[in-house]
Parts: C-alpha cells; structure tokens; sequence
C-alpha cells in the first residue's frame, strides 16, 4: 500500500496540470466558436428574410389553409 502513495501523487500532479491547461484554453475556444456561430446567424437571418419575401409575394389563394370539415358525431356507438 505505501508502495503505491508516489505514483497516486503523480497521477495527481498529471491531472491537475492537465485542468491548467485546459481551463486556460477554454476562452479561445469560446471565442473561436463564438465567430462562427455569429456567421450562422447572419445566415439564418437572410434565409428567413429571402423566406419573408417570398411568402409576401405569393397570391392569397396560395397562402390559404384549405378548411377541413369536421365532424363532431360520435363513429363509435358505445351500445
């Protein structure tokens, strides 16, 4: 047991300085991520403002729902 207290404080050292490492990175990954989503969303808005006009051009007849009949009359007679 005593043979293995060094090599568990190693194995420590190694991780602690591995989350040093990562938490320092982590701010230029966010950043480098955050570009990046940034583009999408000026893509995204000119889709959904290219949808917008060409919702808006479209004649009343093709933007209507057609009205479906609907029957409240009970099918299944429980007698």
């Amino acid at each position: 047991m005593t043979d293995l207290l060094p090599h568990l404080h190693i194995a420590g050292l190694v991780v602690l300085i591995l989350m040093v490492i990562l938490w320092t990175l982590l701010p230029f990954a966010v950043f480098g991520i955050k570009a990046k989503q940034d583009q999408q969303t000026r893509i995204l808005r000119s889709v959904l403002k290219e949808l917008r006009t060409l919702n808006a051009e479209q004649t009343p007849l093709e933007n209507e729902i057609p009205e479906q009949e609907i029957s409240y009359e009970n099918k299944h007679n429980g007698d």
